[in-house]
């Protein structure tokens, strides 16, 4: 059985390989591709989304979202992302017919009336999520999951933060759409730093370098670039969490209520599970780093 996709991003190295990644699958169909404001700005992000979709003559429509967070102004990654978002490569857009001009949040919500048993995968800051919660009350019922690219729960000794000692990205962006997001959901998993973060997952220069030659590795070998040179590897936050979608097996996996701080440890998250009536969560605490590996290089081969 084929389970359809909804993608919530701000492309974004790591978003772009995890539209590489999961396109290659056959037992998935990605439904649509929303945008938001994050690695850079939203035209950006909404630009390198229809990039990868061209680039792989991909049938999905994209779907200009959020522009800037709930309440603070965005401040963007481009020293890890650059400029224009795919380590500045400046890869060629050639038609925009990809592009919908329906707004991000009403998208998703549309798909999920249209589309039963939808599962989204959400790679960037909250934003769209939580606007489209509050457009529709009960659209986090109508997912058959979520599953978040977010989060340093302190778990594992990996789950720290990655843009202040306490905060990872995404939540960091925007705090206030994940505690609205982390408050709503009852069928979401967070896969954040805590697995992510761990140098056993990471994609080193040598695995990337010595894939066969294809649309996808050719991309992916000229994305990484400028991001290997700074970092040593390639770290795979978005296609970790993809790769739930694919084989959720492989993942170790608790329950926990989620707390998100939006004062002075502005995007910190804690698990808190003695709150009453609080929603759980399920929290990534380990993923099988073979099994991952193989299926990410893989796909890049095809």
């Amino acid at each position: 059985m084929v389970k359809r996709v909804f993608l919530d991003m701000d492309p974004g190295i790591d978003d772009a390989a995890a539209i590489m990644m999961l396109s290659a699958f056959s037992e998935l169909e990605i439904i649509g591709i929303s945008t938001v404001s994050g690695n850079v700005e939203v035209e950006k992000t909404t630009a390198n989304a229809m990039k990868i979709v061209e680039a792989l003559e991909l049938n999905v429509e994209v779907f200009k979202g959020a522009s800037r967070p709930l309440a603070k102004r965005a401040r963007h990654a481009y020293i890890v992302h650059g400029k224009d978002g795919l380590g500045d490569t400046n890869l060629e857009l050639h038609n925009t017919k990809s592009l919908s001009n329906k707004y991000g949040p009403i998208a998703m919500i549309e798909s999920a009336k249209e589309n039963k048993d939808l599962w989204l995968l959400a790679t960037g800051p909250l934003t769209n999520l939580a606007i489209a919660t509050i457009l529709e009350p009960d659209f986090p019922k109508m997912l058959k999951g979520l599953v978040v690219m977010g989060g340093a729960f302190n778990l594992t000794k990996y789950g720290v933060g990655n843009v202040t000692r306490f905060a990872e990205f995404n939540i960091w962006f925007d705090p206030e759409a994940a505690k609205i997001v982390s408050t709503s959901f009852d069928n979401a998993t967070f896969i954040g730093l805590d697995v992510t973060a761990n140098p056993k997952v990471w994609i080193s220069k040598n695995e990337i370098d010595n894939l066969k030659e294809t649309k996808r590795s050719s991309i992916l070998r000229k994305i990484v670039k400028n991001y290997i040179k700074s970092y040593g590897s390639f770290v795979p936050h978005d296609p970790i969490a993809a790769y739930y979608l694919i084989n959720p097996e492989s993942f170790q996996i608790e329950d926990h209520c989620i707390k998100v701080k939006t004062g002075r440890f502005r995007g910190m998250t804690t698990v808190d599970n003695y709150s009453e009536n609080c929603k759980k969560s399920r929290i990534a605490t380990d993923v099988d780093a073979d099994s991952f590996k193989n299926a990410f290089l893989k796909s890049m081969e095809f």
